[in-house]
C-alpha cells in the first residue's frame, strides 16, 4: 500500500500489444515506491489521458486492519477523492481520518459518498447507510441480442447502477430497469455478453480448437462459458490460449457431447442461473 515516506515515479504504460511504440493504448501512470526489506507491493494510480498528469497528490490513509486500504487523491483543478477498501467485511475497518467502513468499497468525491458493496460509512460527523448494498439475485432469463437479463431478488435498483456477474466477476452498468413483478426485473446492460464467435476446428477431449481467434483477451475468457449456438448448450471455460493469430484453443470442464467440427460456438460472459450482485 502507499506510504507517506515513499517516492513518486511516473512512467508511460501500455497494454500487451507489442512494444510501447507499437501500442495505441497508452496512459500516464503514477507509481509509489518505498524502501523495505520485507515483501512489498505497489499501488497503481493511472490517468486515461495523453496530456499532462492532472493528479497533484496521492497519499495513503492508514487503517486499523492491515487488509484494509485507504487512498486520498487530489487533482490540480481542486477535485478531491478518498477511496476506502475493505475486502474482509466481518468487522468494520477504522481509518486514521476518523472514517469507519463496513464492508466493500466506498468513496468520498468532493464531499459526496458513493459505495460499491459497502453497507455503511461512519465519519466524525455523520453516518451514511446504503440499504441496497450487497444484494444478490439470480438470472432467470436473458436475451443476448438485446443485452437484457431477467433477475429475481433485487430491490431499489435504477439506471446507472452497476452489477457484477458471478462467478466471472464482470461488471456492467444498468441502462434501463423494467419491473416484471415486485421482486423480478428486466435489466438492459451497457455491454453485450458475447465475447467472441467462431466455428469448431477440432474437439480433443476437453480441449476445443476454434478456426479463428476470439477477439477478447484469453485471460478475460476464464470462468466464462462456451455456448453452442444451435442449441444453447454451454460448457464452463477453464482456460484459453491463442497459439497464433489464427486460432483460439479453449479448455472446458468435461468433454462436450455431440459437439463436432464446423459447429458455430460463442464465448459468453454469463448464463441463466448465474448470480448477479449489486456493486
Amino acid at each position: 500500500a502507499l506510504r507517506a515516506s515513499g517516492t513518486a515515479l511516473t512512467a508511460r504504460a501500455t497494454a500487451a500489444m507489442g512494444t510501447p511504440d507499437q501500442s495505441s493504448y497508452t496512459y500516464r501512470t503514477l507509481l509509489w515506491r518505498r524502501e523495505t526489506e520485507e515483501t512489498s507491493c505497489f499501488d497503481l494510480v493511472f490517468e486515461p489521458r495523453l496530456g499532462p498528469a492532472t493528479l497533484s497528490r496521492a497519499e495513503a490513509v492508514a487503517a486499523s486492519d492491515p487488509e484494509a486500504i485507504g487512498i486520498r487523491l487530489a487533482t490540480r483543478a481542486g477535485r478531491e477523492l478518498t477511496l476506502y477498501w475493505h475486502p474482509q467485511d466481518r468487522e468494520p475497518a477504522r481509518y486514521a481520518d476518523g472514517t469507519e467502513l463496513s464492508g466493500g468499497i466506498a468513496a468520498c468525491i468532493n464531499g459526496e459518498w458513493r459505495n460499491a458493496g459497502a453497507t455503511s460509512v461512519q465519519t466524525r460527523t455523520r453516518r451514511h447507510h446504503f440499504p441496497h448494498a450487497r444484494q444478490t439475485a439470480i438470472i432467470t432469463a436473458l436475451d443476448r441480442d438485446a443485452s437484457t437479463v431477467d433477475v429475481t431478488g433485487l430491490t431499489g435498483i435504477a439506471p446507472g447502477d452497476r452489477v457484477s456477474m458471478r462467478p466471472a466477476g464482470r461488471n456492467y452498468r444498468i441502462v434501463t430497469v423494467d419491473a416484471i413483478t415486485a421482486r423480478s426485473h428486466r435489466l438492459t446492460l451497457d455491454v453485450t455478453s458475447v465475447l467472441g464467435r467462431a466455428r469448431i476446428a477440432a474437439v480433443r477431449g476437453t480441449q476445443i480448437e476454434l478456426d479463428s481467434f476470439l477477439p477478447s483477451r484469453t485471460g478475460y475468457l476464464h470462468a466464462t462459458h462456451l455456448e453452442r449456438q444451435s442449441d444453447g448448450m454451454c460448457q464452463p471455460i477453464v482456460e484459453a490460449a491463442n497459439p497464433d493469430m489464427d486460432r483460439t484453443i479453449v479448455e472446458v470442464t468435461i468433454p462436450p457431447q455431440g459437439w463436432s467440427t464446423g459447429d458455430w460456438i460463442r464465448a459468453v460472459a454469463y448464463i441463466v442461473g448465474d448470480a448477479v450482485e449489486m456493486v
